[in-house]
């Protein structure tokens, strides 16, 4: 899957799916998240490692770079389990992040996708509101888990 946030909310990493819930699967999410960046960086990516499964933003990359990584670390990815309820908190947050970036003057943010991830935009990727509009989003979305 490459749905992705190229820029913030911190989809890059988790994009495509929940960032540990709370719960005993939380240490494998975030050994697969460390994987998955290790094989993001090793794909020529610029990516930190996330912390506490929350991944860190992805800047200044084009989109087709992107998606050529994330289909070559694609066993490192979060799965779906099928039950679109998983991703209902992951969508709740993507929408408050859409509208508050296009708020901020990144018209071309996208929506989340069904699953709370994004498509990499490269009009928003370059925009030059991205990151002063990423701050501030970002600063009041609620922790992805809950905390």
């Amino acid at each position: 899957m490459t749905a992705v946030a190229a820029s913030a909310l911190a989809v890059l990493l988790a994009g495509c799916g929940a960032i540990g819930a709370g719960g005993s699967d939380d240490a494998g999410f975030d050994e697969q998240a460390l994987k998955l960046a290790k094989c993001l960086r090793e794909q020529g990516l610029d990516v930190e490692d996330p912390v506490n499964g929350a991944p860190a933003p992805v800047r200044d990359v084009d989109p087709r770079k992107l998606d050529k990584a994330m289909q070559a670390c694609r066993k490192y990815q979060p799965q779906d389990t099928g039950d679109g309820d998983d991703h209902k908190d992951d969508v709740e947050r993507g929408l408050k992040m859409a509208e508050c970036m296009r708020e901020n003057e990144v018209e071309d943010w996208p929506d989340p996708k069904a699953d709370g991830g994004f498509s990499p935009v490269p009009e928003a990727m370059d925009d030059p509101d991205l990151e002063a509009a990423e701050k501030k989003c970002t600063a009041g979305l609620p922790d992805p888990e809950g905390q």
